[in-house]
């Protein structure tokens, strides 16, 4: 429609063109905050989950449409057009993060679950877990580039980051040698959350490794040997904390006790180092928040 309105206009002058370009654009900007939010509305009523997610996809891939055709003007009407685009990429950024606020409720009533005793011998939470993974990656295979690699990015993320942060609620602290069953465990999953991800094309691979590392130290067979674990961890994750390690020798068992301080010691020495810089494009540990007491009673 806006094609022929500016073919139209063209033919009878370059500034009329000019002008019904500008007009559009600014009418579209309008348009599209205007639809975004009606869908909130909807969406706020609607109890049907698969409907709003295919809506949403439908309207990322939409706006996406608009804004390569409106792309061609924009050497005919350069700030309005850039103005519609800056628009259209927060409108189709919002549309994506219901899919991703969506993913997070879908998930955490199970991510909760894990990390506990009942956790080291239920599969049910878990496979619930990778279930909406599927669902949610069989969805997102009509969404168009790229806005199709930010929402798998966005779970994939949020899905490690979930996994890991039940590790860091210190709601279970393994006792005779179940840290090594739990160690194994966490293994299996973490790599199951890797093939799937993998599967779904996530550029995000620097995730791959977190839950693996974690493993790697809760299943240490000799306290003493832990600290030989640390310098990957925190290779691959500096924006780590003691805080975060205390929690991860708090499920392995290790509450206290020299071990512990020599670990602790060892990552404040680590941070401390010249080479120690924090890639801020890639946090992870530092968007998890660990709590500042035990919980009363562990979770079972």
């Amino acid at each position: 429609m806006i094609h022929s309105h500016v073919a139209t206009s063209r033919e009878i002058g370059t500034d009329l063109e000019e002008r019904v370009l500008c007009t559009c654009s600014e009418e579209l900007k309008r348009f599209s905050r205007q639809f975004h939010n009606t869908f909130m509305e909807w969406r706020t009523s609607s109890s049907n989950s698969a409907l709003q997610k295919m809506h949403s996809i439908a309207y990322i891939n939409s706006f996406s449409n608009i804004k390569t055709e409106m792309d061609k003007y924009k050497e005919k009407c350069p700030a309005q057009i850039e103005q519609l685009n800056n628009e259209l990429d927060k409108v189709i950024q919002d549309f994506g993060a219901t899919l991703l606020a969506d993913f997070i409720q879908e998930t955490e009533p199970y991510f909760k679950k894990l990390m506990t005793k009942r956790w080291l011998s239920c599969e049910d939470d878990f496979e619930k877990i990778t279930e909406i993974i599927e669902n949610h990656s069989e969805l997102y295979k009509k969404m168009k580039q790229p806005c199709f690699q930010k929402c798998v990015n966005d779970i994939h993320y949020n899905a490690v980051k979930g996994y890991i942060t039940q590790i860091m609620k210190k709601n279970y602290s393994c006792k005779n040698r179940k840290h090594e069953r739990a160690a194994a465990k966490i293994k299996v999953e973490s790599e199951a959350l890797r093939s799937h991800f993998d599967d779904m094309g996530t550029t995000s691979k620097w995730l791959h490794s977190a839950a693996q590392h974690l493993s790697d130290i809760i299943g240490v067979k000799n306290k003493k040997d832990i600290k030989e674990t640390i310098q990957p961890l925190f290779s691959d994750f500096p924006d780590i904390s003691k805080e975060h390690v205390s929690a991860v020798l708090y499920f392995r068992g290790i509450t206290k006790g020299p071990e512990k301080q020599a670990i602790l010691r060892l990552l404040q020495e680590l941070k401390r180092s010249p080479d120690a810089n924090v890639n801020r494009s890639r946090l992870l540990f530092g968007a998890i928040v660990v709590p500042k007491t035990n919980a009363c009673l562990p979770l079972t």
